[in-house]
């Protein structure tokens, strides 16, 4: 972890931000593994109770972790082999109480057009999407595609749009286009 603290300045792998009223959550692996995230008992426990906190709100609550959720977003499926949580049933078991979250996770570098782009286990459950990269990406047939992706977050008063871009096209992707509302409390 003596790289992280050296180009962070940071020596917490997680730590939340408030912004414009919405809260921000990082999550951060705190072993250095090499394809994995490990998630202390502390760091589970400190990110319930931020998402506790903000359940009553209604407003949507962002969190971010490199490594995606076992059979959850593009490129984790198992066959996949890019899911990364060692702790992931504990971190889901949280995730699925909170249905406020929208988490973004990054790692597999799959394109936004693959499908399972957005992930949600069911209408009460959190949302999940994978980022993509805005380096290189990756495909369903494990393949290398050149290009770069991500996206635009929109917060309006009753949802959130995440909009996929193409950024070395300037363009929109309509695959990539996904709306929550944002009334989530007691969904």
């Amino acid at each position: 972890m003596e790289g992280f603290e050296s180009v962070s300045g940071r020596r917490d792998t997680y730590h939340d931000h408030w912004i414009g009223g919405y809260h921000f959550i990082f999550l951060g692996t705190e072993r250095g593994l090499e394809r994995f995230a490990s998630l202390s008992e502390t760091q589970l426990a400190w990110l319930d109770e931020k998402l506790g906190e903000d359940a009553a709100t209604g407003k949507p609550t962002f969190v971010f972790l490199h490594q995606p959720l076992k059979n959850t977003v593009a490129g984790s499926l198992e066959h996949q082999a890019w899911f990364g949580v060692e702790e992931d049933e504990a971190l889901r078991s949280v995730l699925l109480k909170h249905p406020q979250t929208l988490l973004f996770t990054g790692h597999t570098h799959w394109h936004l057009d693959s499908p399972h782009t957005m992930h949600r286990a069911d209408e009460r459950g959190p949302v999940m999407f994978n980022t993509a990269s805005v380096a290189y990406l990756w495909n369903d047939d494990d393949a290398y595609v050149q290009g770069s992706q991500g996206y635009y977050v929109e917060i309006y008063g009753d949802r959130v749009r995440v909009r996929g871009r193409n950024f070395a096209e300037g363009s929109w992707l309509a695959a990539a286009d996904f709306e929550v509302g944002t009334n989530l409390k007691g969904l």
